[in-house]
């Protein structure tokens, strides 16, 4: 087993150039990796979830061929990410040398520049897995379930003409509670969403521990209090009939008008409300402003360890231990020793 504390091990990054229509057909190695210039990037709410840059001296690339990134040290290795080259690659020349960059996406990227001939339909019954895997095999992408929940539609759904297919399959797992990602070998994967609160921390870092992952460079903070409303607006409008109504913080709420000496209002324009009464929309507008909360986010960076966006994590700072969603990893530096940048987000 790799310890992932040790600042003396040795890490390597292999590029394989792989065939785009199976996965698991190997084109040969990518030669001459700067890794100072190569970098990967994760990103929890990213579209693509996952991008990277590679540079290399000249270029053996094999046009057509996708790029996966493969880290080892010692026994071990995983591969970080199989990724799509979105253009030729440019090149620079520099000391008699021709310097070769490669900007690469994930698979999700060509769900994203494909579009529906049409419209993609859903009937009253259909289960969402089924609709996924006729998205996935449509585009010709491989596809992993990691216990989904199979959600199943009581009416019939109709996508507009010609959406892209990664829009339409981020709705459908919205609707079905599913977390839609692509793993390391380049599948399209499809998991149950479980709340960053539901989630138990993978790791546990103290800065001052003597082998701490975190490293000198320093942490960084910032919330969003100053953005949060103290007050929230429900507006209602039904043919001629409007109701509205409003909530506010309580005056010993630092977020409250009292206490900023200033309103903060957001308004929400619903079409829908139950009951559709005064208090109904009451009970909307102090629903709305209980679930804006200030959050807090870190800026921190670690010597490498095997963490994707989604995971959490505890960081004990100062004393104080806290939980943390891994909300970015960026970038991914992939010369040795590996390091990451994150971007942490409280769980509270």
């Amino acid at each position: 087993m790799i310890d992932w504390r040790d600042r003396t091990r040795v890490d390597e990054i292999h590029v394989r150039m792989v065939d785009p229509h199976n996965l698991d057909i190997d084109r040969g190695e990518l030669e001459h990796l700067i890794l100072s210039d190569c970098s990967i990037s994760y990103g929890y709410e990213t579209d693509t979830r996952v991008s990277a840059k590679l540079v290399t001296e000249g270029c053996n690339y094999i046009p057509g061929s996708w790029l996966r990134i493969i880290h080892k040290s010692g026994d071990y290795q995983k591969e970080l990410g199989t990724f799509v080259v979105i253009d030729d690659p440019s090149w620079d020349y520099k000391g008699g040398l021709k310097i070769y960059s490669y900007e690469l996406q994930s698979v999700l990227w060509t769900l994203q520049k494909d579009l529906v001939l049409g419209h993609l339909s859903i009937g009253a019954g259909a289960y969402a897995l089924d609709v996924i895997k006729r998205i996935c095999n449509t585009c010709g992408r491989a596809y992993v379930f990691n216990n989904p929940n199979n959600y199943r539609y009581s009416a019939a759904k109709v996508y507009e003409a010609c959406d892209s297919y990664l829009t339409d399959t981020f709705d459908i797992c919205s609707t079905s509670t599913n977390r839609l990602d692509v793993d390391g070998h380049g599948r399209i994967t499809v998991s149950q969403y479980f709340a960053p609160s539901q989630i138990e921390p993978s790791w546990d870092v103290v800065d001052v521990d003597p082998r701490t992952l975190l490293l000198s460079s320093g942490i960084s903070g910032s919330s969003n209090a100053h953005e949060v409303p103290s007050r929230a607006i429900v507006v209602y409008t039904n043919g001629d009939s409007e109701i509205i109504a409003a909530a506010d913080r309580t005056s010993d709420s630092p977020l409250s008008a009292a206490q900023r000496g200033y309103t903060i209002a957001e308004k929400y324009q619903v079409s829908d409300l139950s009951p559709a009464t005064q208090a109904g929309a009451q009970a909307l507008a102090q629903d709305n402003l209980s679930r804006n909360v200030v959050t807090t986010q870190l800026d921190a960076s670690f010597l490498y360890f095997p963490c994707v966006p989604g995971e959490t994590m505890y960081l004990t700072l100062g004393g104080v231990k806290k939980k943390y969603l891994i909300k970015t990893i960026d970038p991914v530096s992939l010369k040795n020793p590996m390091t990451i940048k994150t971007t942490l987000k409280e769980v509270t």
